[in-house]
C-alpha cells in the first residue's frame, strides 16, 4: 500500500510538471503568434513560425501523452490491488 501511495504521488507531481510545462509551450506559443504578427513579412517569417508552432504542438502532445500512459499504468495498478 506504501508502494502505491508513492506511485499516486509520483503520478500526480509529474501530472503537475506536464501541466506547467504545457502552460509554458502555451505561453511561447502565443508570444510567437504576437511577434510574428508584428513582424514585416519576410519569406522565412511564415516558415519558421509554421516550424516552431509545430515543435510546440508537438510537444504538447508528448506531454499528454506520456501523462495518459502512466494514469493509464496507475489505474491498472489499482484494479490489481
Amino acid at each position: 500500500m506504501v508502494q502505491y501511495k508513492k506511485q499516486i504521488e509520483n503520478t500526480l507531481n509529474l501530472q503537475a510538471e506536464l501541466e506547467g510545462k504545457i502552460a509554458q509551450i502555451n505561453r511561447e506559443l502565443e508570444q510567437l503568434k504576437i511577434s510574428s504578427s508584428q513582424q514585416p513579412t519576410t519569406t522565412n517569417n511564415p516558415t519558421d513560425l509554421n516550424f516552431k508552432l509545430s515543435q510546440c504542438d508537438k510537444e504538447i502532445r508528448e506531454c499528454k501523452t506520456d501523462m495518459g500512459k502512466r494514469m493509464n499504468h496507475l489505474e491498472q495498478y489499482d484494479r490489481r490491488t
